[in-house]
């Protein structure tokens, strides 16, 4: 049998707590996301590219980390290091400069991770 005093003495959980959260690489702001409305198979959105993106790991893997702004929210966007439809396009005019201030346009066409094709296109 465990005593009052024995549990007091081991268990000080509470330490970990009330303590300031740690800096994080990326902001902590809402995510961009293109879920699909039910029965809908496509989606457009309209983004602009508040950041130049940098590189992470995150818990969707390797990605390019940008800040985005959609629906005048300001929003960070995950996209995988293999999303090459998403990715080239930016890369290619990041290639001619800053992309921030930049509005482009995304398209999600499918369902699912094999099915889904995306893309992105500059104004």
């Amino acid at each position: 049998m465990v005593t009052e005093k024995e549990v007091k003495a081991e268990d000080k959980w509470f330490e970990e707590y009330d303590k300031p959260r740690e800096k994080s690489d990326y902001p902590q702001l809402p995510i961009f996301e293109m879920k699909l409305a039910p029965g809908k198979l496509t989606r457009t959105e309209t983004v602009l590219f508040v950041s130049e993106g940098h590189t992470a790991t995150t818990r969707f893997g390797e990605t390019i980390v940008f800040t985005i702004r959609n629906n005048d929210q300001d929003k960070t966007w995950f996209v995988k290091k293999t999303q090459y439809s998403l990715l080239n396009p930016i890369a290619r005019e990041k290639k001619k400069g800053a992309i921030a201030g930049r509005e482009a346009v995304v398209e999600r066409v499918g369902s699912g991770a094999k099915e889904t094709k995306w893309n992105l296109t500059f104004k």
